[in-house]
């Protein structure tokens, strides 16, 4: 065995050039606190608070999804009522029948005779005479209006709407059953309108572009109110 030390081959291009003193044991200590701060970031209140923001927005969102809807759809029937009648369609027809003279009395089978020529099977009710020569028929779903003279008659027959008019009833309130849900449906909707203005953080946030349109959502009606109050 020689006492020569052995021979190394020269470092080539291929081989990494080693970091230089300390480098290494910097970077390390460099990542420890990027990776603190990352996890302090997922910790802090803000994101903590927007994490439960987020789950109450969404599942009371999908939880009250058909009340919102009825609300919303009967809310805008019930906006146009000089328009229109939103929990009922009438439908309108006229004919002509043989009745008694004017002079002669008009009992019920009259009426229910006056019906029948009309085609309405409907259950009879009531009659009256609302004015000379005129007779009014009521009947469940609607009326018949008869001129004795000339035995003209129109006959005017409600429908309900359908779901519409329950819609519109629950609207209304119709039972105390629906003050309660309706009063926890009315907190449920204010959470989620709180919840929604801290869903987004940055440009489209509540301090910035978000902001501007919750100022806008409120100036708008109050404006309204008081050009028209």
């Amino acid at each position: 065995m020689s006492g020569w030390p052995e021979a190394t081959s020269p470092p080539t291009a291929a081989d990494p050039a080693p970091p230089p003193p300390g480098e290494a044991e910097a970077a390390g200590v460099a990542a420890r606190p990027a990776a603190e701060t990352s996890r302090h970031a997922d910790t802090g209140f803000m994101p903590q608070f927007r994490r439960v923001c987020r789950f109450l927005h969404r599942d009371l969102g999908y939880l009250f999804f058909g009340a919102t809807v009825a609300y919303c759809v009967s809310g805008l029937a019930l906006n146009h009522l000089r328009d229109w009648n939103p929990n009922y369609t009438i439908s309108r027809r006229e004919s002509t029948v043989s009745v008694p003279a004017s002079d002669q009395p008009f009992k019920k089978p009259d009426a229910l005779n006056v019906l029948a020529q009309a085609g309405v099977r409907n259950k009879y009710l009531n009659h009256y005479s609302p004015a000379p020569g005129q007779l009014r028929i009521f009947f469940e779903g609607g009326t018949a209006t008869v001129t004795r003279e000339s035995g003209a008659v129109v006959v005017e027959m409600t429908t309900r709407r359908p779901l519409l008019y329950t819609f519109n009833k629950l609207h209304y309130n119709p039972g105390r059953w629906w003050t309660w849900f309706a009063d926890v449906f009315t907190a449920a909707l204010l959470v989620v309108a709180i919840t929604g203005l801290f869903l987004l953080r940055g440009r489209q946030g509540i301090t910035r572009r978000g902001g501007v349109l919750v100022i806008l959502g409120i100036v708008i009606p109050a404006v309204l109110v008081l050009l028209y109050f």
